[in-house]
């Protein structure tokens, strides 16, 4: 089989590492794996390392974009792949009617609720059971061709873990500083343990539109010797060896990759109990979880972990069963299963 992953993200967020996991996964079972990637995308390092993957590189503007369709139609009647997996909305609506045209198999991964721009994909794969029933309700594509394959993470072989704490102990947070995220809530859990006296040093990972409204947040709780922004996280293996305790704060959160990596970094974990983290966690065992929204649950729950070390370190053992599910090679055979279901009912189709 030949399977043909296309992405016309620029950044390294979500969509953009599943592309890569993809490429990866299908490796793994022995699949030839071609990819379409925007010029000097990031994630173009990945996928160099994987060294099997024929990478192509096409520039467009957009839907709308006549030349980097013609450009990916001329690549795709040259690879003639079995399967095209369209990551983003983009990557679907551009590869909609080359695919069509040359009677290939085209998938669209739906990493979050909108499923406006995949209407023209045969199946789709959804990285949550949540997101799986909305497309499904959506769409007018048929309930078996709309398939759950959650994302995936690598397993980390020359993990370094540290017995206790530092003194003081450092809670992280990271991703993208918009509203859903909830990074306000983090800071003002945050100025609530501060206000009982409790120790603690926080850590803020990540940029986006609502940064200087968190700055300026920190300021007014006086918190400036408590709470660090640290930019965006290049060096991942560096901000989890210098973390204790990890939140996921979300309003929102379709997956939470971050929750995954968390567990695999063996850190104690607190999440809110939005769509995504309802999926992977069992509360009280792998995972502290709290309603989203409630900033003194978030703070009782981080106080908690600060002060029960015994807790913390059973929550992460448990943490490592939950994260096993979820890894390359476990995942890589569902995703195979997933890509032969939906290419049999389309030929059933077809033969009927």
């Amino acid at each position: 089989m030949h399977v043909l992953n296309v992405m016309f993200s620029k950044g390294l967020g979500g969509i953009e590492q599943a592309c890569v996991d993809y490429c990866e996964a299908l490796l793994h079972k022995g699949v030839r794996v071609s990819v379409i990637i925007p010029p000097n995308a990031p994630v173009k390092e990945a996928l160099v390392s994987l060294r099997k993957v024929n990478i192509h590189e096409v520039k467009n503007l957009g839907n709308w974009d006549i030349f980097a369709k013609a450009y990916i139609k001329r690549i795709v009647e040259a690879l003639h792949p079995d399967c095209v997996i369209s990551h983003g909305g983009r990557a679907a609506q551009l590869m909609a009617s080359t695919a069509k045209k040359q009677k290939i198999f085209h998938v669209g991964v739906l990493h979050n609720y909108s499923t406006k721009r995949f209407g023209g994909v045969d199946a789709l794969f959804a990285v949550s059971k949540d997101i799986r029933r909305n497309a499904v309700v959506s769409t007018g594509i048929d309930d078996d061709n709309v398939v759950h394959v959650p994302n995936m993470i690598r397993p980390i072989a020359d993990l370094y873990q540290r017995d206790g704490y530092f003194d003081p102990p450092v809670i992280a947070t990271m991703g993208r500083f918009v509203a859903k995220k909830g990074f306000d809530l983090f800071i003002g859990a945050c100025g609530k343990l501060a206000q009982d006296g409790i120790d603690f040093q926080a850590v803020v990972g990540g940029s986006g539109e609502c940064e200087s409204a968190l700055k300026q947040q920190v300021k007014e709780l006086g918190l400036e010797d408590k709470v660090r922004f640290i930019g965006w996280i290049k060096d991942k293996h560096a901000y989890y060896e210098d973390a204790d305790i990890c939140v996921v704060p979300s309003l929102h959160e379709p997956f939470g990759i971050v929750l995954l990596e968390a567990m695999m970094y063996g850190k104690p974990l607190i999440t809110s109990d939005a769509e995504g983290p309802k999926e992977i966690v069992t509360p009280d065992k792998d995972a502290l979880m709290v309603p989203k929204g409630e900033v003194e649950a978030l703070a009782k729950a981080m106080e908690l972990l600060i002060k029960d070390r015994t807790l913390a370190l059973n929550l992460v053992q448990e943490a490592r069963v939950t994260v096993g599910h979820y890894e390359v090679e476990v995942v890589a055979e569902r995703l195979l299963n997933a890509i032969g279901q939906v290419m049999k009912s389309k030929i059933s189709c077809v033969d009927a």
